[in-house]
């Protein structure tokens, strides 16, 4: 009652919650580097169920709206969630195929037979070890995702922000081709509740996560940044992905028209992301229209007052996101320092029209 009545509770609890999520990460404490989950683990607990009260969910979405963009309270929060989530269930990941590797050997009577006493109960300490390691990753990253989940039915702004957007992509994109591809065998361990991995509702919610952004993506920046992602993306992984879900009733009709929607959207953008760079090889980029640290074609150049070097803007403010400060001088800096440089920018642009046309022109495009 207190949750939901009291005006102050409303107003602040929220807030105040996202907030202690991001700071957890500066705790001074012994063995830190694992209870901050363990504390987010309970934060995460209460933010879910303060979703679920309209009043606190109102704040929620007011909060993210104000402080969702630049260095706000609510990019870092999303920020460490995604930071989280790629580190939980990396390491999620890596622990049951070690679990599973070590289940085939004991398995195996002969080759258990082959060990050692001492080497056999070294394997089973290692592997009860390894196994609970894994399950409060697993319980982490399960919060972590459900979290990402609930959250983008109704913001997903500053998941498509130009800091945000490619490193939200690439890690849906990285855990989903883990689940849906070749390599989701070595996850076969023989009881995973047992290590509280479910791997169908994990996937449900990556999908549904895909499905809340993707909505929202007016621009088509996300459809690009799925396509973009040379490492993980794969057509097929959403194709797999709605065999696996549909196949346990898990994903709804609606919810398979909109993935086919957004597999059009990514495959769009990947035949026009390949037609580009097929344009743009060989071609050598002005350094000044260069990224000094990504040494990539920037698209929003801003001078550090601190420093005066220029940047793109979504990888400064990606770095300030995690450090405020200067990557060159190190002074503080904030995003809201940072100096657009419009002439700049349309010398790029220009130059980029100019190239692509040249070159379509040499080709009888």
């Amino acid at each position: 009652h207190l949750f939901q009545g009291h005006p102050m509770m409303q107003r602040e609890l929220v807030p105040a919650l996202l907030g202690l999520y991001v700071d957890v990460e500066a705790m001074d404490i012994h063995n830190s580097f694992y209870e901050k989950f363990q504390y987010r683990l309970y934060i995460g607990e209460v933010l879910a169920h303060l979703w679920e009260l309209p009043g606190h969910r109102e704040t929620w979405v007011a909060y993210a709206a104000a402080h969702g963009s630049g260095s706000g309270g609510y990019v870092r929060f999303c920020n460490m969630l995604i930071t989280d989530a790629t580190y939980l269930l990396d390491e999620s990941l890596k622990k049951l195929e070690y679990i599973k590797e070590k289940e085939a050997l004991l398995a195996d009577p002969v080759a258990w037979a082959e060990l050692s006493p001492q080497d056999q109960a070294e394997t089973r300490q290692a592997m009860e070890q390894q196994g609970g390691h894994a399950r409060a990753c697993l319980a982490y990253a399960q919060c972590t995702v459900s979290i990402l989940c609930f959250t983008t039915e109704q913001i997903c702004a500053t998941f498509l922000l130009p800091e945000m957007v490619e490193r939200t992509a690439s890690i849906l994109n990285y855990f989903l081709s883990y689940l849906t591809g070749p390599q989701r065998k070595k996850l076969a361990i023989r009881d995973p509740e047992k290590y509280n991995f479910r791997p169908r509702e994990l996937l449900y919610n990556i999908i549904q996560v895909y499905l809340h952004i993707s909505g929202a993506d007016r621009g088509g920046g996300f459809a690009r940044a799925i396509a973009d992602d040379a490492r993980s993306f794969d057509p097929a992984m959403f194709a797999e992905a709605a065999k696996v879900l549909g196949g346990s009733s898990m994903l709804s009709p609606p919810d398979a028209a909109r993935l086919d929607v957004l597999v059009g959207a990514v495959t769009d953008a990947a035949h026009s992301a390949r037609d580009t760079e097929d344009l743009l090889q060989d071609v050598e980029i002005p350094e000044e229209f260069q990224d000094p640290l990504m040494n990539t074609l920037m698209t929003d150049p801003v001078r550090l007052p601190t420093s005066g070097t220029v940047m793109d803007r979504q990888y400064i403010v990606r770095h300030l996101l995690t450090d405020q400060r200067d990557p060159m001088s190190r002074a503080p800096l904030k995003p809201e320092q940072l100096e657009p440089m419009p002439e700049l920018k349309a010398r790029i642009s220009a130059w980029m029209s100019e190239t692509i046309a040249a070159k379509k022109a040499a080709r009888g495009v």
